[in-house]
C-alpha cells in the first residue's frame, strides 16, 4: 500500500535500478588486411560504442579499405615525385585513382554520420561578438 503524505528527500535522492547492457564495439572483418583492421580498431574505438549498427558493417569495411588505398596512393605519388624517372602520364593516372578514391571515401563517411557536418550545431557554433578586437588593447 502507498502511504499518504509528502515523501521525504532522502528517499528521492535514492536512483532507480535501471537495467545496464553491454553494447560491444564491432571487431574487425576476418576478410580484412592488417593495415584495414588497425584502420577500423582506430575509428570504432574513436566513436561511441553504439555508433556503428550491423547494418553499416558493410559501409565500414568498405570505408577503411578505401582509407588503405588512400595512404598507398599517397606513397606512390610521393615515390613518383621523388623518382628520376618522372613521368606526367603516371602521375595523372595515380592523380585520378586517388581522386576516385577520396570521392568514395567521402561518400562512405557521409553515410556513416563520420564527417564533421554531420555532427555540426548552428546554436551552439553562433559566434559571440568580441567586446573589442585583440589587437586594439
Amino acid at each position: 500500500m502507498n502511504k499518504g503524505g509528502r515523501r521525504s528527500a532522502a528517499s528521492l535522492e535514492v536512483a532507480k535500478h535501471a537495467a545496464v547492457t553491454e553494447i560491444k564495439r564491432p571487431e574487425p572483418l576476418q576478410s580484412l588486411t592488417s593495415e584495414e583492421a588497425a584502420e577500423w580498431k582506430l575509428l570504432v574505438n574513436d566513436l561511441p560504442a553504439d555508433w556503428f549498427r550491423d547494418s553499416n558493417i558493410s559501409l565500414l569495411e568498405n570505408y577503411v579499405r578505401c582509407v588503405v588505398h588512400c595512404l598507398r596512393l599517397a606513397e606512390m605519388i610521393n615515390q613518383l615525385l621523388g623518382s628520376d624517372g618522372f613521368s606526367v602520364a603516371e602521375y595523372d593516372r595515380l592523380l585520378k585513382m586517388q581522386e576516385t578514391q577520396h570521392r568514395a571515401l567521402l561518400s562512405f563517411a557521409t553515410k556513416m554520420r563520420l564527417t564533421q557536418q554531420a555532427t555540426y550545431d548552428k546554436e551552439r557554433s553562433k559566434k559571440r561578438p568580441l567586446s573589442k578586437p585583440p589587437w586594439t588593447t
